[in-house]
C-alpha cells in the first residue's frame, strides 16, 4: 500500500475553490442538458489560494474563472486543467 502525496488536512490559510457546475445560459436547440439539480456545486479547499475563486461552467461546458487576483486566477486555471485533463496528460 502506498501513501498518498496529498495531505489529509489542509492548513487553515488555504482558501476555497468553488466549482459550480450550473449552466450559465439556456440549452442550445437539440442538445440534451442535465437538470441543474443533477450538477451540484462543490467547494474544494486548495492550498496556495489567497482568496476564494469561483469556476462556473456554461451550457457548453466551458469554464469561466472568477478570481480577485491574478495569481489565484492562474492557480485555478491550472487546477481546472488538471481536473479535466490529468489522465490525458498522463497518457501522453
Amino acid at each position: 500500500m502506498t501513501s498518498s502525496p496529498f495531505p489529509k488536512t489542509l492548513p487553515r490559510w488555504a482558501a476555497s475553490l468553488s466549482l459550480a457546475f450550473l449552466p450559465l445560459g439556456g440549452s442550445p436547440a437539440g442538445v440534451a442538458q442535465p437538470h441543474p439539480a443533477a450538477l451540484p456545486a462543490q467547494t474544494i479547499r486548495v492550498a496556495g489560494l489567497r482568496q476564494p475563486v469561483e469556476i462556473l461552467l456554461d451550457r457548453w461546458g466551458v469554464p469561466h474563472i472568477f478570481a480577485r487576483n491574478e495569481p489565484d486566477a492562474f492557480l485555478a486555471q491550472g487546477f481546472n486543467a488538471a481536473r479535466d485533463r490529468l489522465f490525458q496528460i498522463d497518457v501522453w
